[in-house]
């Protein structure tokens, strides 16, 4: 990771993605175009030497994070898209209208609302990967006491699919499975008010007693303008291993709490 930085994003983090690569070709001289492949090869040219002789481990966590200073660039540019065509829909609206001689429709305050893309589906695992890689590095990160809750449907198939593997390969390991267990109909819907500034402490505390063994179901009511927060429990598979899809190894397997990821839907 960078020096003395926290392995997330800021307003700064393309400039200082930038800055870090030609800091790490400043210490590589011999990483040019007579020491390896051509600048077109990336970070993958850092791998290899003309020669074959031994080069230095490339660092993943540069890597995570340059991957991620990536699709982060992407997601905003697909957003702006968006808001543009969705501009676009609205101005042919307003033509439509006039020209058919119909006054405007007055103008409501639009309900919260998800993207009208799901970037998640680009490079899913990779995403997932990249980013526990760094979330492991957050010194506030507690893997006893997190929650992983996404609005990306992708990114939570791509975590149930893992979780699923992980359980079979842990059985398979241990024989018995040593506790390790995942069932996606075990789940816990949650509906909250975004405004409620009680929200948070009631889906914690809903959290962590389906955490300690309590039934799945529905807490609450739907209501517009809610959201709907559903909770997924994966018994003994850590919370870095569950997002990385990595198997934690025999002398990990089917210890701790139920690790626990959701998907959050607005309700309209």
């Amino acid at each position: 990771a960078m020096p003395e930085k926290a392995p997330f994003f800021d307003e700064n983090a393309t400039s200082r993605i930038r800055s870090e690569i030609l800091r790490r070709k400043a210490m590589n001289p011999a990483d040019g175009p007579a020491g390896k492949g051509s600048a077109g090869d990336g970070l993958a040219g850092d791998r290899l030497a003309g020669d074959g002789s031994a080069k230095a481990a490339a660092d993943p966590d540069f890597e995570a994070r340059l991957f991620l200073c990536v699709a982060h660039e992407f997601d905003r540019r697909q957003r702006e898209m968006d808001q543009e065509l969705r501009a676009v829909d609205r101005g042919a609206d307003r033509l439509m209208e006039s020209l058919h001689g119909r006054e405007p429709e007055t103008p409501v305050a639009p309900l919260p609302s998800l993207p009208a893309t799901d970037t998640g589906i680009h490079h899913t695992q990779t995403r997932l990967a990249a980013w526990t890689r760094l979330m492991v590095h957050d010194p506030d990160l507690n893997p006893a006491d997190t929650i992983f809750i996404t609005t990306s449907r992708p990114i939570l198939d791509q975590v149930m699919d893992q979780a699923l593997d992980l359980a079979e390969k842990m059985h398979t390991m241990n024989g018995t499975g040593g506790g390790a267990a995942f069932d996606p109909l075990d789940r816990l819907v949650i509906h909250l008010d975004p405004a409620d500034p009680g929200a948070r402490d009631r889906l914690r505390a809903a959290a962590t007693e389906f955490a300690g063994g309590g039934k799945p179901g529905e807490i609450g009511a739907r209501a517009p303008g809610g959201v709907a927060i559903a909770l997924h429990r994966a018994a003994g598979i850590p919370i870095a291993a569950l997002l990385s899809g990595a198997a934690p190894g025999a002398q990990a397997s089917g210890k701790g709490d139920k690790c626990l990821f959701g998907l959050v839907e607005f309700v309209i």
